[in-house]
């Protein structure tokens, strides 16, 4: 939905299971209109859409694409934002490192994503903006290598380049937005400053596909490649969202989303702890965990590692999973809620960005008490607690 400072807040779609484009279709029909009537019922409702590649093949077709637009303009919803991380299966079957690939080295996470833009194009609203979210390069040890590592970048550019072409020829602005998570080649605000750097050295490439001038290709790089700041991610590496997006601003890179998510803030010696902590660890998602102990920060690729490794010494954990941006407490655990709060009340009175996006994609994974209600009721919970902190 479009609020009144020009943001549009919406969900992300990639908590309804189903790789073909028709199962997650039926999910949309089953809840969306329900969930309009209760959080939007008087004006248009955007919506934030997970594709896999074998949905975005199917949806690319022209008669689903139509069938779809016309789908959105009978319930009064519109398409502004695309989750395009997940390449492959995201439910029902281990994910893990998985999700990362393929990375940005390789020419299939470039043609897929391209691919959602030309989608994007197809059904966003006429003089719109559109944001497609991606992975932040690729799992770091996968691009360790210096050759993936260049191949990375020129794909990125190569897309930049693509996006303003289809710009040229549609009229439809899509922005690309790389999003940071632990493990990742980027993982911090340093690490996105970086890849800035290194990407403004790969300038005269964009001029010379483009046949622009040096003054304009920088221009063209900002417009159509940003970040997409995850909360979450950010409160995992202990750093807070605003002051991340805060130093983006100074850094002149642009926040093209953020992704409204809460992680466990987690006192692993409290009573209840290291069973309740058990019980979240599944075979499904990474769940990268940072521990801070006696002066020492320490970071495990997933929270069984952490659990295995914990000792007497007091210590702060945060652990990567997405908890609802509701809830300050969930069981023994506290949650980043807090630093998503601080942003919104930023936001509202200095926008960060065009796109807030609500993203606990753990939902099925949610202990049975936070579900029993149902998913149009939880996303509605979620929606009106952002919607909350943006009116003041």
């Amino acid at each position: 939905m479009q609020l009144a400072n020009q943001t549009h807040l919406t969900f992300c779609t990639n908590l309804f299971a189903g790789e073909q484009w028709q199962q997650h279709f039926a999910h949309l029909r089953q809840h969306l209109p329900a969930l309009k009537r209760r959080i939007s019922p008087d004006a248009p409702l955007g919506l934030g859409l997970r594709l896999g590649a074998l949905a975005a093949d199917s949806l690319s077709q022209p008669s689903q694409l139509e069938r779809f637009r016309n789908w959105l303009e009978a319930e009064q919803c519109y398409l502004f934002t695309l989750n395009g991380f997940p390449y492959g299966p995201f439910h029902g079957t281990p994910v893990k490192q998985g999700v990362y690939r393929p990375d940005w080295s390789e020419l299939r996470r470039r043609a897929y994503t391209l691919q959602l833009a030309e989608i994007m194009a197809a059904l966003m609203p006429a003089g719109g903006h559109g944001s497609i979210s991606t992975v932040p390069l690729g799992f770091r040890a996968d691009l360790a290598p210096a050759a993936r590592h260049r191949a990375a970048l020129d794909n990125l550019i190569h897309t930049v380049a693509a996006l303003y072409q289809l710009e040229r020829d549609t009229g439809r602005w899509v922005q690309l937005a790389l999003e940071p998570e632990p493990s990742c080649v980027l993982e911090t605000t340093a690490d996105v400053l970086k890849l800035f750097q290194q990407l403004r050295g790969q300038l005269p490439t964009l001029c010379r596909t483009l046949g622009i001038p040096m003054t304009q290709a920088e221009q063209v790089l900002h417009r159509h490649l940003g970040v997409c700041l995850d909360c979450c991610h950010c409160a995992v590496m202990f750093e807070d969202p605003l002051e991340s997006a805060l130093a983006l601003q100074r850094m002149g890179i642009p926040i093209a989303k953020v992704q409204l998510t809460a992680a466990l803030s987690i006192d692993p010696h409290a009573d209840g702890a290291q069973a309740a902590l058990a019980a979240l660890s599944d075979p499904i998602y990474l769940h990268q965990t940072t521990v801070r102990s006696e002066g020492e920060t320490r970071s495990y690729l997933d929270l069984d590692q952490a659990l295995a490794a914990l000792g007497d010494s007091p210590a702060q954990w945060r652990s990567h999973y997405h908890v609802p941006i509701f809830l300050s407490q969930m069981g023994p655990f506290r949650t980043t809620q807090k630093s998503v709060a601080q942003l919104l009340s930023h936001h509202r009175l200095d926008p960060l960005c065009p796109h807030l996006e609500v993203e606990t994609y753990t939902y099925d994974l949610l202990p049975e008490q936070y579900r029993d209600q149902g998913v149009v009721a939880h996303l509605f919970q979620e929606l009106s607690w952002a919607k909350e902190q943006l009116q003041g």
